[in-house]
């Protein structure tokens, strides 16, 4: 009796976790989307991405980890990190173009494509309930994307091609060498995010804005509640029974609509709140047949 209580205090506190988690999240993009009128999308890339890897270093400062090793250059590291600049570098450049909501939503369709994903390349047996929650996934999307409806923002697509490569982040991460720790990973990811950021400045002929107090206090403000977002889902995922704790990333959305509706003046309609509820049905659906 008393190992059910402590199990359910457990749990109670990991899902308290996984919602603080989520609403950094949420601040993070908020921040970016804020940002983003502020500076071009390659600039906030790189102070991100090179502040996750200052980040990332003191914990394995502290963890008494190496920063780098031979490990670190096996090919589903090298995929992780090409794919975590593609998800990255995708989500700012998408918040820079459309509203904060529709980034959000489109963003949880990444257990959807991590599935597809893992059917493809893992070989992963399936069923036909995993199929359909698939199909009403993909179904919820498109009701948000819209395509070849008037008025479609193609800018909506880089939210989806950002999903993607989230997704694809992931199912290399499940290749990677256990060798290699998370914090490893961090640097690694955070150090070709900044790397990537710095190329496309160069490249592009779009001037650099300057660097401003507020510019730099909202850099600030992302990584904070990156690196706090990074604590709360690890301590989550850790803390309760993957299963109960793992839906409540869906909490996001709430955070995601609310800053948006709030701050950004975004209008949710119609069509975006069945596409999201699809999603998340299907999502949940995936959930459960993962952890059965």
């Amino acid at each position: 009796m008393s190992t059910n209580m402590a199990q359910n205090k457990g749990n109670l506190a990991a899902i308290a976790f996984m919602t603080l988690g989520m609403a950094a999240t949420a601040s993070v993009d908020a921040v970016i989307k804020g940002a983003t009128s502020q500076a071009v999308p390659a600039q906030i890339v790189t102070v991100v991405g090179f502040g996750l890897t200052a980040i990332f270093s003191f914990v394995l400062f502290l963890r008494r980890e190496p920063l780098l090793t031979r490990t670190m250059v096996h090919p589903a590291v090298v995929a992780r990190t090409v794919f975590e600049v593609v998800g990255s570098f995708g989500t700012v450049l998408a918040l820079s173009l459309v509203s904060l909501s529709l980034v959000t939503a489109i963003g949880q369709t990444v257990p959807i494509f991590a599935t597809i994903g893992a059917i493809i390349v893992f070989r992963e047996r399936t069923s036909p309930s995993v199929w359909l929650a698939l199909a009403g996934g993909l179904i919820g999307m498109m009701l948000i994307v819209r395509p070849g409806v008037s008025g479609f923002d193609p800018g909506i697509l880089v939210a989806v091609l950002a999903a993607i490569g989230l997704a694809a982040r992931d199912l290399a991460s499940r290749a990677a060498p256990k060798q290699v720790s998370t914090p490893q990973l961090g640097v690694i990811g955070g150090l070709a995010i900044g790397c990537s950021g710095i190329v496309v400045i160069l490249a592009s002929p779009e001037p650099v804005a300057d660097l401003t107090l507020s510019m730099a206090l909202s850099c600030v403000a992302i990584i904070a509640f990156a690196a706090s977002a990074f604590f709360f889902i690890t301590t989550a995922m850790r803390m309760g029974d993957v299963s109960v704790v793992s839906p409540f990333r869906y909490s996001r959305l709430v955070f995601g609509f609310a800053y948006g509706v709030l701050f950004f003046g975004d209008e949710i309609e119609l069509n975006t709140i069945i596409g999201v509820a699809l999603i998340v049905v299907s999502g949940i659906v995936l959930l459960r047949r993962e952890f059965k």
